[in-house]
């Protein structure tokens, strides 16, 4: 068996943090894409995202007035 140097070691460290993060940046990317299409211009589904609770909830628990 051939003895790794630390300069291997911390490259192949590095290639693992990379490929982590670049799988963390895609999930998020993605999640934020899928919250971009709940939004409608609305209220509602601006109140609806920033909750947590289907706008259908929202409607059902009394609604949001769109006048300002």
């Amino acid at each position: 068996m051939v003895p790794t140097s630390s300069d291997d070691q911390e490259g192949s460290r590095g290639k693992t943090a990379r490929a982590h993060l670049e799988a963390r940046r895609m999930e998020m990317r993605q999640a934020m894409l899928d919250k971009l299409c709940k939004l409608d211009g609305s209220t509602t589904s601006s109140v609806s995202l920033l909750i947590g609770i289907p706008a259908e909830d929202v409607e059902r628990l009394g609604g949001i007035s769109e006048e300002t």
